[in-house]
This record gives C-alpha cells, structure tokens and sequence, in this order.
C-alpha cells in the first residue's frame, strides 16, 4: 500500500481571540493564506520546523498509521508555538500537540503579525 499525505499549512492575519472557536480561527486562516506578507513566512516555516514536526511524529505515533488531523496553532514574535489545538484529539495527537508546542521558529515573523502572533492552520490525511 501507498501512503499519501496532503499537509496543507496555511497563515492567517490575526491571532485567535480566547472566545475564538476552531471553526473560526480555521475560517481566518483561509481567509489569510494568500497573503502576499504571509506566504514567505510560511514557506520559511514548512522548511524550518520539518524536521522537528517529524521528530514530534516519530515520538508520539508509535504502533501504527498516523492518525489524519487538523491543528490550529498562533506563532509568536519570539519564535514559539502557543495555542496548539488539534481536531480530532486521541491520545497520539494529545502527545503531538504537547510536542508540537516545543517547536521553535527562527525566522523572524513580519512586523504586522508581531504583536498578536501569525496563527498556523495545518490539515494532515493519510490515505492507502
């Protein structure tokens, strides 16, 4: 059997708001992902914390298939992951949401989303 895995990172403008719902800080990532400010960033991302992503998967989805997921997470100006919220939570993506959240950033993240943070949108499916 093949795996095929469609991970599909997007930035939003704004960090979520504590009354903001998945849903909604899903919705403001898709609304953001084309932004001409957002997109370098996100490309400097994917290829920075590869890596560290798949470490944090080798820990945590131990014994079988990784689980398919949504998480929403908010990068912040000093380079780390706060927010982390991942759909459908099992105990596998409990851990990789705890793992996760250790994940840093070097990049810089632009000036227009240093005080509220650059919220991260990623939607990871396995298929056979």
């Amino acid at each position: 059997m093949t795996r095929f895995i469609a991970i599909l990172f997007l930035i939003a403008a704004q960090q979520a708001s504590a009354t903001d719902t998945f849903s909604e800080r899903i919705s403001k990532a898709r609304k953001a992902e084309r932004s001409p400010v957002a997109q370098p960033t996100l490309v400097e991302f994917m290829n920075e914390t590869r890596y560290s992503s798949q470490n944090a998967m080798g820990k945590c989805f131990t014994g079988g298939e990784p689980p398919s997921y949504t998480l929403v997470a908010d990068l912040l100006a000093d380079g780390t992951i706060a927010n982390v919220e991942i759909q459908p939570l099992t105990p596998a993506l409990e851990c990789y949401q705890r793992e996760f959240q250790k994940i840093t950033f070097k990049a810089p993240i632009p000036d227009q989303y240093r005080e509220d943070g650059l919220p991260i949108f990623i939607k990871t499916t396995w298929r056979h």
